[in-house]
């Protein structure tokens, strides 16, 4: 039987695509700037999908490749549908973490409970700091575990996904401090695009 995203991937494909493992020559920094625009407007493209997707409750396809078109005209429709399919993967396997990370951060709650406990009691002593500065850590430590664990529960029993960075975290603190303009900003491209082409298995070769 197939899964969702393969149903969703055979109804959207109307004609047969093929990609085929190639070598992208370099020879210029001119040329590298063309494809660090390129993967830009993908990268906006995905960013645009994966938005309509979950802010606007949007999930067809052809309304979402109409809605970029209409914003990035110069990209092409195989990056296009490429960017939506890789938003819908990304909504997609964040979904099915959810789980995960509930049990990983709910038994990081019970460990800490338990630990606070033992403070408490006496059975374990404070050695560095006062017991007073330890307990109230982890009491800290339980607040933060125990609002992450309702918003985890919020997510599942919703459908919905927290929030996504797309980009590095460095660039986004950045950002948020002023110290980066937005343009440079928007996506770390050399990484992007080496992500890009491997998952198309084609290798990139720099010419001397």
């Amino acid at each position: 039987m197939l899964n969702k995203r393969h149903k969703r991937n055979k109804a959207y494909n109307k004609s047969v695509t093929t990609t085929i493992i190639g070598q992208l020559l370099i020879s210029s920094s001119g040329e590298k700037e063309q494809i660090d625009r390129l993967m830009a407007k993908f990268q906006s493209a995905k960013r645009m999908a994966f938005n309509q997707i979950i802010k606007d409750g949007i999930t067809k396809r052809e309304d979402i490749e109409k809605y970029i078109k209409a914003r990035i005209p110069s990209l092409n429709t195989r990056y296009m549908r490429d960017a939506i399919i890789e938003a819908e993967g990304t909504i997609d396997s964040q979904k099915e973490l959810l789980p995960v990370y509930l049990e990983d951060t709910e038994h990081k709650l019970k460990k800490s409970q338990t630990k606070l406990l033992l403070y408490e009691s006496g059975k374990r002593k404070a050695k560095r700091v006062s017991l007073e500065t330890v307990v109230k850590a982890i009491k800290k430590r339980i607040d933060k575990l125990t609002q992450r664990a309702a918003k985890l529960k919020h997510h599942i029993i919703n459908g919905t996904i927290p929030n996504i960075v797309f980009g590095k975290r460095r660039n986004l603190i950045s950002l948020q401090k002023g110290l980066l303009a937005k343009k440079e900003a928007d996506v770390d491209i050399s990484t992007a695009l080496s992500l890009y082409l491997k998952k198309k298995d084609i290798h990139v070769k720099e010419r001397c």
